[in-house]
């Protein structure tokens, strides 16, 4: 279980935020979606993420992306990453 809290996201029509575990490596990449929330007029959101993601260990990197609130496509919209940051 992990804690995400965000201020200043501001909120797009039609967006949602999307949380991402990714896994480099030399193959390439690969992350799995964790979330997706939307936050309030200031920009803020705290959510706690619970994953059906067995093994934490694998993921070195967290994303977050702006996707379409509809969006079927399993993968993140790379050209809209707003943070990433390093899992230890």
């Amino acid at each position: 279980m992990a804690t995400v809290i965000v201020n200043k996201f501001k909120p797009k029509a039609g967006k949602v935020f999307q949380v991402w575990f990714q896994d480099t490596d030399k193959q390439g990449s690969h992350a799995d979606s964790v979330m997706a929330f939307q936050t309030d007029k200031s920009g803020h959101r705290e959510r706690t993420i619970t994953t059906y993601l067995p093994d934490f260990s694998r993921f070195d990197t967290v994303i977050v992306t702006l996707e379409k609130q509809a969006d079927k496509d399993p993968r993140p919209s790379m050209n809209e990453i707003v943070l990433r940051g390093k899992l230890n």
